[in-house]
């Protein structure tokens, strides 16, 4: 995490996020890097919060909307290749940015600074009328920091993997391959979109076109006008019920058998062997008289 970074986040009143839209936000001053940005990907913020697709997707417009963070997708010049989402946080927007929920002002330049920092503005759903101006006035003071500041702790090395591997990613091919694998392909621009946004939460590329595939071969032989277009399929994620479920770990195996047995429901544990509740008790999972109530001993 970047000092600059740090200094914002703690600038920022308790009261402006809820803990989900904290988590998120700690994360993303997390990977800032003062002289290159902020380009987490999808996946990453994921895993590090807890939180779902939909929370962390909710939590990232909730920032958004309150002008604490910008995001913005960029292609590179050269391959024209879609590069990761640029999370731009408060404290590196300009003067010339546009109004936000929490400035409530048209004006941009002097002016807009002006009545940023002296005029008294409504209350907004993050502050009373009394504070509103202050809390704004700290988000953007904190553009008196140098941003070019050298990094004095080491940069978060998965955050840096993730802007490397969609810097070299093949968007243009996999779509060619995505829309020959589909079995009704539509439109081009709408199937790229909808990749994209699929990719963004989670998905992985290659199992989106062995989902295709497999949808191509269920519907081999059925009219067209039963068949999804490509768009349509991947908005309405239809294609996650191609995806091949992880297998569960031998740990939650084992706990989703000791949470049988301590049921003590005989009628449940009927396929549990009394060598398997053996090994449970020894694990510290259930106790003797569990495995012997429900029937296992």
């Amino acid at each position: 995490m970047s000092h600059v970074a740090t200094n914002w986040l703690a600038s920022i009143a308790p009261d402006a996020m809820t803990p989900a839209e904290f988590r998120v936000m700690f994360h993303l001053c997390d990977c800032h890097n003062p002289s290159q940005g902020c380009f987490p990907s999808q996946k990453y913020l994921i895993e590090r919060t807890g939180l779902s697709n939909g929370g962390l997707n909710k939590a990232l417009l909730a920032l958004e909307n309150k002008g604490l963070i910008r995001r913005r997708r960029d292609r590179d010049e050269r391959t024209k290749r879609q590069l990761v989402t640029h999370y731009i946080l408060g404290f590196e927007f300009s003067e010339e940015q546009e109004p936000s929920p929490l400035s409530g002002d048209g004006m941009k330049g002097e002016h807009h600074d002006s009545r940023l920092h002296s005029v008294e503005t409504e209350p907004t759903p993050l502050s009373s009328r009394a504070d509103s101006t202050q809390f704004t006035s700290r988000l953007h003071s904190v553009e008196s920091y140098n941003k070019d500041e050298p990094v004095k702790e080491p940069v978060n090395e998965p955050c840096a993997q993730a802007r490397t591997r969609e810097a070299n990613f093949d968007f243009d091919g996999f779509v060619d391959r995505f829309m020959e694998a589909h079995p009704r392909p539509g439109s081009r621009s709408e199937t790229e979109e909808a990749l994209r946004s699929a990719i963004d939460d989670g998905a992985d590329p290659e199992q989106l076109i062995r989902a295709a595939e497999a949808y191509g071969r269920e519907q081999a032989g059925n009219s067209p006008a039963y068949v999804a277009y490509s768009e349509n399929w991947l908005r309405k994620g239809r294609w996650a019920a191609y995806v091949p479920k992880p297998r569960p770990s031998d740990d939650e195996i084992n706990a989703a058998i000791a949470g049988l047995i301590r049921k003590r429901n005989p009628a449940l544990c009927r396929s549990i062997s009394s060598t398997r509740g053996r090994e449970l008790i020894a694990m510290g999972l259930v106790s003797e008289d569990d495995c012997r109530e429900a029937g296992v001993l």
